[in-house]
């Protein structure tokens, strides 16, 4: 009798653990949050350096970057007809001239470029990726997944709309902040501002899944 009620114990136990670890939801597991909702306009080209920085600058205590992470968020394009580039999310340091990893719109395009370095001073090349921005003016949901082989999956909405592989490991230097609306290039700090909207933007430091994707999208 006594074994026959630690098994059953066991049953109930190891089936509530499953349950909780299918419901548990990316947010309460995510390493960065911004909960709220940042709105730039007029953008930033990279002539006009003296214009408006971003809203969002925050500290990301040891997160590897030369390792798995993922960027989510909630972004808006207000127009396609620009002549300067738009980054929207920003991994950046004092110890390298340009940004460690970004997202960014080249001008005139609603294609999604992302960017790296892979020194202090090296950049370790860019891709114009194959995933595109919906609008203009219209909300989308956005999630870029890094694994541990390097490669890169973005999300449009739940959708996998690009699959490209880094040429190589991003510079990973101690001090680290994310920054939400521009970005850093040739050691100027207020580069490509986006022009639209921002919000609900996590990061974690793991590859998530595409059922994480569509879960982080619904939420």
């Amino acid at each position: 009798m006594h074994l026959l009620l630690t098994v059953v114990s066991c049953v109930l136990l190891c089936t509530l653990s499953a349950v909780a670890q299918e419901t548990e939801t990316p947010e309460q597991n995510t390493y960065w949050w911004f909960p709220d909702r940042v709105t730039l306009s007029n953008g930033e080209g990279n002539t006009s350096p003296s214009r408006p920085v971003s809203f969002v600058n925050d500290t990301l205590y040891e997160f590897d970057v030369s390792g798995p992470f993922s960027i989510t968020a909630w972004l808006r394009v207000s127009s396609t007809g620009t002549n300067f580039w738009r980054a929207a999310v920003s991994i950046e340091s004092p110890d390298a001239t340009s940004a460690l990893f970004r997202v960014a719109l080249p001008p005139d395009q609603m294609r999604f470029n992302v960017a790296w370095m892979r020194s202090a001073q090296a950049r370790g090349g860019a891709i114009n990726t194959t995933a595109v921005a919906p609008g203009p003016g219209v909300d989308f949901h956005f999630a870029l997944v890094k694994d541990k082989d390097n490669a890169i999956t973005i999300y449009v909405d739940g959708v996998k709309r690009a699959f490209h592989t880094l040429s190589t490991q991003i510079f990973n230097p101690g001090s680290k902040q994310i920054v939400l609306g521009r970005t850093k290039l040739d050691g100027n700090s207020a580069r490509s501002q986006w022009n639209g909207m921002i919000r609900d933007v996590t990061v974690s430091e793991w590859a998530l899944t595409h059922e994480d994707v569509l879960r982080e999208r619904d939420n």
